[in-house]
């Protein structure tokens, strides 16, 4: 993927991410900032999570574990599960509606509650609700 990252400000980036509904996420990213070469990532495998950033790749400047680095990776990976459509069509998935235009997925992964809300209009959109 190819976006862009607001570190004081906005720098492009490239990035992969890897997400498996069983095992977890890893999103690893690459950044320019200032013609300074960053690359990190967050993840969340076997229940643990973990953020890690280095400059050029070598030198370690930011490294965070604990239970609020689980929760966040944990509330992302869930938010990245609803492009995995064998996750959506579980019998475990409860879906819910207001009107034919509003769905919300109920599920559990990683030991969290999670709730997607899609709305079907002529701009498709989606929302998350978090902690």
């Amino acid at each position: 993927m190819y976006r862009e990252i607001k570190l004081g400000g906005w720098h492009s980036f490239v990035a992969d991410q890897v997400i498996s509904s069983d095992l977890g996420m890893i999103w690893r990213a690459d950044v320019r900032m200032y013609g300074l070469s960053i690359s990190g990532s967050d993840r969340l495998m076997y229940g643990q999570g973990a953020m890690q950033w280095k400059l050029f790749g070598l030198i370690p400047f930011m490294h965070a574990l604990g239970p609020d680095i689980i929760h966040s990776s944990a509330e992302r990976m869930n938010i990245e599960l609803q492009w995995l459509l064998s996750v959506l069509s579980r019998p475990t998935v409860k879906w819910t509606s207001v009107d034919p235009y509003h769905l919300t997925a109920h599920f559990r992964a990683n030991k969290e509650v999670a709730a997607i809300n899609n709305t079907q209009n002529w701009a498709s959109s989606s929302k998350v609700l978090s902690w």
